[in-house]
């Protein structure tokens, strides 16, 4: 998604420069090369960077504008004035934490300085109406990311369930796949959120949290089941585990995936006490594995509670 982002981005710092340009022209309003350059200094990854930046920058500018406007009009347009203008606006954006306004605030200024004439204050004015207006009409177009989200998702189920063949299968896993997927996913949901341009963004980021959690289960299943011997016991969980394959989405499988645990559990408890230590030990394991197979179902659960009402 972010390589998405960062081609609309650039043609849209494209079509900002050249519509802000053509405008100030069309106005006849001198300085119009900075109205363009203002337009691609406005726009950003998301609307969200957009908007803030824009509220920083436009509020930063007015307060170069304001400064030097009054400020060349007591003093006059000298060199020493000019000293002046600079440290009091730095100084003043600095302690109102607008920074990344203060480059654009310079070069506002500076027109005025150039001009030598207080009309070149509202020129400045205009220029920076023009760059930034065009720089927020480009914002409210984003290319919405519903589609890959999705696929994201299905993704990471698909390696879930992978993961239980695996398991159920007895074999070694690599979580390392799954876990660089559920980073991937999240950040490009962060981009959503921040583009304003899918809904449900939160539904998602906390599906994808539910997923991660489950991550962290099946890596300490895989570490205990790795550990235990083999046994007619250890089978039949590995069998259940079984049952989990292509049983991985958005829909709830997790209700009966449990009930399945809990005859499971039953079959378990029926079973002759352990007649050696290892045989406890072994037997804990197993259950230690049920355990952590309903907090992994318990999670899919709570989910559908929360979000499917």
């Amino acid at each position: 998604m972010e390589k998405t982002l960062r081609i609309t981005l650039a043609l849209k710092m494209i079509t900002g420069f050249v519509a802000a340009y053509l405008l100030a022209l069309l106005f006849k309003i001198d300085y119009s090369y900075t109205a363009g350059v203002i337009a691609v200094l406005s726009l950003a990854l998301t609307k969200e960077a957009v908007i803030k930046q824009a509220i920083i920058r436009f509020s930063a500018s007015l307060i170069g504008i304001g400064i030097g406007a009054l400020t060349f009009f007591l003093l006059g347009y000298q060199i020493y004035v000019l000293v002046m203008v600079v440290i009091l606006l730095i100084v003043a954006l600095y302690l109102l934490r607008f920074e990344i306004g203060i480059v654009l605030a310079l070069v506002l200024i500076s027109q005025e300085y150039l001009g030598g004439s207080p009309a070149y204050a509202l020129n400045a004015l205009y220029v920076l109406l023009i760059g930034m207006g065009v720089a927020i009409l480009l914002n409210f177009y984003s290319p919405t990311p519903k589609k890959l989200v999705y696929t994201n998702m299905l993704k990471i189920d698909q390696q879930i369930s992978d993961i239980f063949l695996q398991l159920s299968s007895e074999q070694k896993v690599d979580f390392s796949n799954l876990k660089q997927a559920i980073a991937k996913a999240k950040y490009d949901l962060i981009l959503a959120k921040e583009n304003r341009s899918f809904k449900d963004v939160e539904k998602r980021i906390s599906y994808l949290g539910m997923r991660e959690y489950q991550t962290l289960v099946l890596e300490r299943i895989h570490t205990i089941l790795s550990a235990l011997p083999p046994s007619i016991h250890k089978e039949k969980l590995t069998t259940y585990l079984g049952t989990f394959v292509n049983h991985i989405g958005t829909i709830d499988y997790a209700t009966d995936l449990l009930n399945r645990l809990d005859l499971l559990h039953q079959d378990y408890e029926k079973l002759p006490l352990p007649q050696s230590r290892k045989e406890f030990e072994e037997r804990a394991e197993l259950f230690h594995v049920l355990s952590e197979v309903r907090s992994f179902l318990e999670a899919k659960m709570n989910y559908h509670q929360h979000y499917d009402k």
